[in-house]
């Protein structure tokens, strides 16, 4: 079921008729990926953060914003914190980069 979905987003982009198009579309596509992955390891870490709270947790780190109110105690998820952060810096400079073309 995974893979078609995968192919229905693959047919999507190769319909889209415009290059900026697709740019912006493989953009949302990794900003997505970004902070869905975010979301699920910050929700299933040792941190007990609920599903919500993970998703405003990884939104508010990965765009450089804040920690939010609780704070990390793993120190895997602090190493993983950190870069996430450098993912998250670098995906909204490429983002800025594309919106200025």
């Amino acid at each position: 079921r995974s893979l078609c979905r995968a192919l229905h987003f693959a047919n999507v982009r190769r319909r889209l008729e415009h290059t900026a198009h697709r740019q912006f579309f493989d953009l949302f596509l990794v900003i997505a990926i970004y902070f869905c992955a975010g979301t699920v390891f910050y929700a299933l870490s040792d941190e007990q953060f609920s599903v919500t709270y993970a998703f405003f947790y990884s939104a508010s780190v990965g765009l450089g914003v804040g920690y939010g109110n609780l704070s990390i105690r793993d120190v895997f998820t602090k190493w993983f914190t950190v870069f996430y952060m450098l993912i998250g810096s670098s995906v909204v400079t490429g983002s800025f980069a594309l919106f200025s073309k």
